[in-house]
């Protein structure tokens, strides 16, 4: 029986069937905003609004309190695509036969441009634990990335890790004395290590590589007036404020990185539940590069926002006052590997359907397992060549970074 003419049907649902199967980060975090798109008011833009959170009253009176609401916006900015050459003769392959020739590697190029965007996202959070520039290389460095969620009171379900390929096999090794079950084993043959510390773990080649600013000098800023409130940032994502620094070594480009993590002496993090100070400086992360002036004075961009006050509330500050340090988390000018673990919730992928123009001929549009794309075929008659795009229409964001760390092993370990 002779094959049947490929469509572009056909093709769209068989590229989509491989760009799923190939994708790792983008199948971990946050897909459930997709719906929101269509209420969007500013075209491409989606604003989903955040929890409200309330303080606990003690005792029988009440006390009133304002209702803050925040939200969150992702931009859909990221248009990327495959374009095909084939020829006629090309169509009466079989799917199987198109999707080998053509298809596969194409989507594998572009689930890693897909991945790499929603991991790029590392350096909006805030939280980052071991020893920056070393390697996790046993179960006990990967403990560390679990136990500071808990700290932080991040829901136990739905947390994932996903490492760089030299993390994930120098972990691997480590285990390698352990006794594995039969179900685990079979997961390590393939990307996901399996559930580590109540963790489902996987590996990924698009884990972003951080380089550190320069940090030199001795900055500080002023507690005092550092504080903001929910009210003034909440239309900010992730929630930041602009911190003023003087102190740094002057005239220094590329003074601070984006995903540079800080502390600030006096700063403390607390249990976002019960609001029980941990303890330990809280973890603030750059948003964006600076230079300090002539003068030593740098503004930098931070998240989350420094707020002391309110069912908001996300630090205390023991000691305010000026000339309170600010402390770079690990070394200057060091690269380091943005190893993830997290809850899903942490980061978002949304992708949406894209428009079919009116011009175009037999152009499709398919979605599978809420993973959108669209094929528009162009014929070269002349050269009796097909020339086919196909692309896809996606925003990422960090939704809550809060429910992240950043995960490096530690020294002797």
């Amino acid at each position: 029986m002779a094959n049947s003419l490929l469509t572009t049907q056909i093709i769209v649902r068989e590229a989509l069937v491989q760009l799923e199967n190939e994708l790792v980060a983008a199948k971990l975090v946050n897909r459930r905003y997709e719906k929101n798109y269509s209420k969007a008011k500013d075209g491409n833009t989606i604003r989903v609004r955040r929890p409200i959170r309330y303080n606990v009253r003690t005792g029988a009176t009440m006390v009133p309190q304002d209702t803050e609401e925040g939200n969150i916006s992702v931009t859909v900015d990221k248009q990327r695509g495959v374009d095909l050459q084939f020829s006629s003769v090309d169509m009466t392959l079989t799917i199987e036969e198109f999707s080998e020739r053509y298809l596969k590697s194409g989507m594998k190029e572009l689930a890693q441009y897909i991945d790499a965007d929603i991991l790029a996202l590392y350096y909006k959070v805030p939280n980052w634990v071991g020893a920056t520039t070393e390697t996790v290389d046993s179960y006990s460095d990967y403990t560390r990335g679990p136990e500071r969620l808990d700290q932080l009171a991040v829901p136990a379900g739905d947390r994932v890790g996903i490492l760089h390929t030299t993390d994930h096999w120098a972990t691997v090794r480590s285990l390698s004395g352990i006794y594995v079950e039969k179900r685990a084993e079979s997961a390590i043959k393939n990307a996901e290590i399996g559930m580590l510390a109540d963790t489902a773990t996987y590996k990924s080649q698009n884990i972003a590589i951080h380089t550190t600013g320069t940090w030199s000098g001795s900055p500080v800023c002023n507690t005092s007036t550092a504080p903001t409130t929910y009210a003034a940032v909440k239309g900010t994502t992730p929630l930041q404020q602009t911190l003023a620094v003087t102190g740094a070594a002057t005239g220094v480009t590329g003074y601070a990185k984006a995903g540079d993590v800080i502390t600030i002496v006096g700063v403390n993090d607390i249990n976002p539940r019960s609001y029980a100070n941990l303890g330990r400086q809280k973890q603030f992360t750059v948003l964006a590069d600076a230079d300090s002036d002539g003068a030593g004075a740098v503004s930098l961009t931070i998240s989350p926002a420094i707020i002391t006050s309110g069912p908001y509330r996300n630090c205390v500050i023991s000691s305010a006052g000026s000339g309170k340090a600010l402390v770079p988390f690990g070394a200057a000018a060091a690269t380091n590997r943005a190893n993830l673990v997290m809850h899903k919730d942490a980061l978002g992928l949304v992708m949406v359907p894209m428009e079919l123009p009116a011009g175009a001929v037999n152009p499709a549009r398919e979605t599978y397992k809420d993973i959108s794309a669209r094929l528009i075929p162009v014929y070269d008659g002349s050269n009796d060549v097909n020339q086919w795009r196909l692309d896809v229409l996606y925003g990422v964001e960090a939704y809550y970074p809060e429910m992240a760390t950043r995960l490096c092993g530690t020294s002797g370990s």
